[in-house]
């Protein structure tokens, strides 16, 4: 079910001028981090998970393997908005172990995540074809044109080959 509505929602086949609009539930962005996520960072590294809060707003919950068998656990929620290609982040609270990142401190490092994320080589030119990305409680709709970039790691990943 999630491989078919990726195959129909190829951001390389679309038309110049062509937007489709896509909505993945909670349960949809669950397989898909199951998927995704083994083929970018081991399970025995790194474990993550992703809520849909809602009001635009992403809560993400990680374990990060140490040495000596012992895991650190990181928490972040924050608004999320993508519009014309450009990723902010807004009320960003992080939590590492059990300390918590003061308010002021969060606020000065969403913008500088926000550009840290939006400059990795994979996904430049995905968030550069998303038009809006929305937040609901239990969802997320993304609408996106045309992706006018080779396709990456990550695109093979997700749609496969040069079609």
């Amino acid at each position: 079910q999630l491989a078919a509505l990726f195959l129909d929602a190829d951001p390389w086949t679309l038309g110049a001028e062509e937007v489709r609009t896509v909505r993945f539930d909670q349960a949809q962005v669950d397989r898909l981090a199951a998927w995704l996520l083994p083929r970018i960072v081991s399970p025995a590294r790194a474990r993550v998970a992703f809520v849909l809060a809602g009001q635009e707003t992403v809560e993400s919950r990680a374990s990060l393997a140490l040495p000596l068998s012992r895991w650190l656990n990181l928490a972040a929620s924050g608004r999320v908005r993508v519009e014309g290609g450009r990723l902010a982040m807004h009320g960003l609270h992080l939590r590492l172990g059990r300390v918590v990142m003061p308010q002021p401190l969060a606020d000065l490092l969403a913008p500088l995540l926000a550009a840290g994320i939006s400059a990795e080589r994979p996904l430049r030119p995905l968030l550069a074809a998303i038009r809006e990305l929305h937040v609901e409680p239990g969802a997320v709709r993304v609408s996106y044109g045309r992706v006018a970039a080779p396709r990456g790691p990550l695109a093979e990943l997700l749609w496969g080959g040069q079609r």
